[in-house]
């Protein structure tokens, strides 16, 4: 399919058309290869946030996009106004500290928030000993000792200067 018969790209070539997946990063010019389409997504949308994060703390600058691009082409996802239609959104999902396990709730498949994923979990049997880091119902050695305060993934330290994502659980700085 060409850009010109495909209602999901521009047809302005502003990379390489042999690369399937990418992010035009804006305000560098830069192109970096995502490994699909998913991951490209998720990368804007983490770039947006983290550049609306920044731009709040500093009171405003140059604005970069990080910008999906497919086969070299702006991708625009087709939105459609009819009840029933597919849009991409980004949500959360409780994942055990422990074993990776993700919360499954069987009326609805991610929340908002990092904060109400946890919330719904632990409302539902699992543990949150340590803020931020959920613990599944699994009855073993390993999960036992991280509720009671054993042995666990011990938070990562902040870098100098670094601006901490909000909502996550990171250790003091040294």
């Amino acid at each position: 399919m060409t850009a010109a018969t495909d209602p999901f790209q521009r047809a302005d070539l502003v990379g390489d058309e042999s690369t399937e997946w990418a992010l035009w990063m804006s305000a560098t010019g830069q192109h970096r290869p995502m490994p699909d389409q998913g991951t490209a997504l998720i990368t804007a949308a983490q770039h947006a946030a983290l550049a609306a994060l920044a731009d709040a703390e500093d009171g405003g600058g140059p604005v970069g996009h990080a910008v999906v691009l497919h086969n070299g082409r702006v991708w625009v996802p087709e939105y459609r106004i009819s009840i029933g239609a597919v849009r991409p959104r980004l949500s959360w999902s409780a994942h055990c500290t422990v074993c990776g396990r993700e919360f499954e709730d069987e009326d609805y498949c991610g929340w908002a928030s990092i904060d109400t994923s946890i919330q719904v979990a632990v409302a539902s049997g699992w543990s949150e000993p340590v803020p931020g880091r959920p613990i599944c119902d699994a009855e073993d050695r390993a999960h036992s000792a991280a509720r009671t305060g054993g042995s666990g993934p011990t938070p990562v330290a902040p870098v100098p200067g670094q601006v901490p994502l909000p909502g996550l659980p990171s250790a003091p700085a040294a």
